[in-house]
């Protein structure tokens, strides 16, 4: 998990062999693409960072140029900078351990059967009735209502820099988290028109 290996891996021909990402897969390894996968990314870094993420807000790049650093910090040799590569898997990566956490992975009707909004986590301190207030929560006196009010906040950031550059940045999970699906937003935004 501490450095970029460069490895030639032969793949058996067997006709019943399963396709390459499959094998790769059964590994331990992510790989970047399906077809003919040329890079792959072991579970435990990509399961690492996820962590690293989390607890210490480090970013992709950061984390990245410390895997080019451990596999050689003087810069001496031909490192391999697969850094979009990585950004890319770990976008997948996080798509997958999300459908994993909502129960999707194993549903008949498969991930397309998805709702909107089912994979988003509720917030356990929000008061939800039946689940985290008192059966009479409704029937307290008027100093006691604040114990049981819904607090929401917004905090937005209109600059878009991202989307200024021209980058393409594909959702896969449209819809299924915390904001709605794309399309009929836009219908609403012009329709809206300008306010």
């Amino acid at each position: 998990m501490n450095m970029i290996h460069t490895l030639a891996i032969q793949f058996c021909g067997c006709s019943q062999a399963p396709h390459h990402d499959i094998r790769l897969l059964c590994t331990g390894w992510f790989p970047v693409s399906g077809e003919r996968p040329q890079t792959a990314f072991a579970f435990n870094v990509l399961s690492h960072f996820h962590e690293l993420i989390l607890q210490s807000k480090t970013t992709a790049h950061d984390f990245y140029q410390t895997l080019v650093r451990q596999t050689d910090n003087a810069g001496l040799s031909k490192t391999f900078h697969g850094y979009k590569e990585f950004t890319r898997t770990v976008h997948e990566w996080q798509n997958l351990m999300c459908l994993k956490r909502g129960g999707r992975a194993h549903d008949p009707a498969s991930i397309e059967a998805t709702t909107p909004g089912s994979l988003a986590v509720e917030c356990p301190a929000c008061p939800h009735p039946g689940q985290n207030l008192p059966d009479s929560w409704d029937k307290v006196g008027i100093a006691s209502k604040f114990l049981y009010a819904l607090y929401l906040s917004l905090d937005t950031n209109f600059k878009l820099a991202l989307k200024s550059r021209n980058l393409k940045d594909v959702p896969l999970t449209n819809g299924w988290l915390y904001f709605c699906k794309e399309q009929p937003f836009q219908e609403y935004v012009s329709q809206a028109g300008e306010q």
